[in-house]
């Protein structure tokens, strides 16, 4: 009896663990809402109270990123619409290339653009970057994005 008591405690153990391992959708990656959450984190850290990015929220939804930027304008573009993320460790921002609009709250206008910019600090480590891109890239392939492949050339 001891035997099997012990026995089933291990497995019920191994099961814990191998549950734990692996993440909330099951396939062993992270789902939308972990890499949602990891962003939303990452956003907030390396977010800099500058002239571009005073008082602007970025916003990861089910439908796709929103810019908010309070009463002055709204940038969003839907996931489907993604095509690439692109570093500009320059300007410290990650672009998302797609077809997006810009609302002016001001003016009441729609504005069609092709990128949309996520401002974080010009001193966000690279590697930062890269692992935000890997990220939104995952949450956009979640969400139907069709991304340009790199290394098509």
């Amino acid at each position: 009896m001891k035997k099997f008591l012990s026995v089933s405690f291990l497995f019920l153990l191994s099961c814990v663990a191998v549950q734990a391992q692996t993440k909330s959708s099951g396939t062993g990656k992270p789902s939308f809402e972990d890499s949602k959450e990891w962003l939303d984190v990452k956003f907030v850290a390396y977010h800099c109270d500058i002239n571009k990015s005073k008082g602007i929220k970025k916003v990861l939804t089910e439908e796709g990123i929103t810019i908010d930027g309070g009463e002055v304008f709204e940038e969003s573009i839907k996931w489907g619409d993604v095509k690439n993320f692109i570093i500009d460790k320059k300007m410290g921002k990650i672009r998302v290339i797609g077809d997006n609009v810009r609302k002016d709250k001001k003016k009441g206008e729609n504005t069609k653009q092709t990128d949309l910019d996520l401002y974080l600090c010009k001193d966000t480590p690279y590697d930062e970057m890269q692992k935000m891109v890997k990220a939104l890239q995952h949450a956009a392939t979640l969400k139907g994005a069709k991304l340009v492949k790199d290394d098509m050339f």
